[in-house]
């Protein structure tokens, strides 16, 4: 009876062993369940703008979301002249669902919109910036025959919603609406069956063959034109910049736009080209002479009205206004004049450090002519340097006013030297830069 009571206790612990075993082995070799999955979302046509969960994505079709929650989720897309399509899909962790979605033509294009006898129009309605839907309505037209591209301008003119999808199609009561991409400025281009898209445009894409009406947000800014007058002598202004603005904004006078344009610099160590040397004109609006373009970081800016015969360069070390083919020009901060007498000759040659701020030097000097005379500027650490580098050691001389201005590395003391033609800058010296020949005034900082 004994023996018979061990035995079933031996096998009671035994079987505990083994479920114990078995359970905390699956416990452990258990794989976590995945959390996140991948959707790719494909329409026909292509251009879909996406909502997910009734969220804007501010994607279009094709176009993948990674991450995504494990479990439902509702996918609406909206493409012009569609119907829009709103389903479900289910996302399995690590794993990539495909949702293949053909939309519905919602307004067939086959309506005379209009009187073909009037010229055609086509206007931009309700657009706000930062909006990623553009829309609008035409009249006039035959919409079996014309439709709408879209332009959207930053650095270029880029075609939207994108190059394999560039036209929109005109509803049979003449309302259409597209998406968009991220843009400064968009342009609605109704055109004919001849028309060619392309990619991205550097000049007014009304300007193209084809285009038999066109609108534009913000302000509708004529490629052609005269403004003021021409027998005036032209005109540029810089309006309302302010010091870290990334777009520079004027107005352009007396001036045909079809002939001249206008040209950005921004000065850091030399001039630079904005925004960049392949697209180097800013274009002006025929019908109210403005203009506006990005830029990027600067201490000053300047803005030239050019001839057809001026030659953009990416950088220039010279005041930007001494080029050939300047017709006019404006500056910000304060115009600073590359020529001009400053004080009296029949004087002594001054200068003076005027501001020795951590990286940049400002002082003003006066009684020379700032034609024949410029500012040179070495920092002392170990060895007198010169600033800002060998490459470009001149600082100009504002002809207008006297000041000058420029950039420097670190520095324990500063020396700012106004010299002569004669005068052989170097790049470092052992001695006290006032010491070489063609200086004709020096200041320090500290004295």
């Amino acid at each position: 009876m004994k023996n018979s009571l061990i035995s079933i206790v031996l096998r009671a612990v035994l079987l505990l062993v083994i479920f114990l075993a078995v359970f905390c082995k699956k416990e452990v070799n258990e794989p976590e369940v995945p959390k996140f999955g991948t959707l790719v979302v494909i329409s026909t046509p292509t251009g879909a703008a996406i909502t997910l969960d009734k969220n804007s994505t501010d994607k279009i079709t094709p176009a993948t979301f990674t991450n995504l929650i494990v479990g439902i989720h509702e996918v609406a897309l909206f493409s012009a002249g569609y119907n829009k399509w709103v389903g479900n899909v289910q996302i399995i962790g690590d794993k990539t669902q495909n949702l293949n979605v053909n939309l519905s033509v919602k307004c067939p294009g086959d309506n005379i919109i209009g009187n073909l006898n009037l010229p055609p129009e086509i206007n931009i309605i309700g657009l706000k910036a930062g909006d990623t839907q553009v829309k609008g309505k035409a009249n006039n037209v035959d919409t079996k025959k014309y439709r709408v591209v879209l332009w959207a301008k930053t650095d270029f003119y880029y075609v939207q919603p994108l190059v394999s999808n560039p036209f929109t199609s005109i509803c049979g009561d003449g309302s259409w609406y597209n998406s968009t991409r991220s843009w400064d400025r968009v342009v609605a281009l109704l055109v004919d069956q001849n028309y060619t898209a392309g990619d991205k445009r550097i000049e007014h894409p009304s300007l193209a063959p084809n285009v038999l009406a066109w609108d534009e947000y913000p302000a509708k800014c004529s490629p052609t034109g005269i403004v003021g007058n021409i027998n005036e002598p032209p005109a540029i202004k810089i309006i309302g910049l302010k010091s870290g603005d990334k777009r520079v904004s004027g107005s352009a006078d007396n001036t045909d736009v079809s002939k001249t344009k206008v040209v950005l610099y921004a000065k850091t160590d030399y001039w630079y080209i904005q925004p960049i040397i392949a697209n180097p004109y800013t274009g002006i609006c025929g019908n109210s002479g403005l203009w506006s373009n990005t830029t990027y970081p600067w201490n000053r800016i300047i803005a030239l009205l050019v001839d057809q015969t001026y030659i953009p360069q990416s950088k220039v070390s010279d005041h930007p206004s001494l080029a050939s083919g300047v017709l006019a020009w404006d500056e910000y901060p304060s115009p600073c004049t590359p020529v001009g007498i400053v004080g009296s000759l029949d004087s002594l040659p001054e200068i003076k450090i005027t501001s020795a701020a951590s990286g940049w030097i400002k002082g003003e000097a006066k009684n020379i002519d700032v034609g024949k005379i410029r500012v040179v500027l070495w920092a002392k650490t170990n060895i007198w340097y010169v600033q800002p580098w060998v490459a470009l050691p001149y600082t100009q001389i504002c002809g207008n006013n006297g000041f000058w201005e420029n950039s420097t590395h670190s520095w324990n003391t500063m020396v700012a030297l106004l010299v002569d033609s004669s005068y052989v800058p170097g790049a470092t010296r052992n001695y006290h830069p006032s010491g070489d020949r063609g200086v004709v005034a020096w200041d320090q900082y500290p004295k």
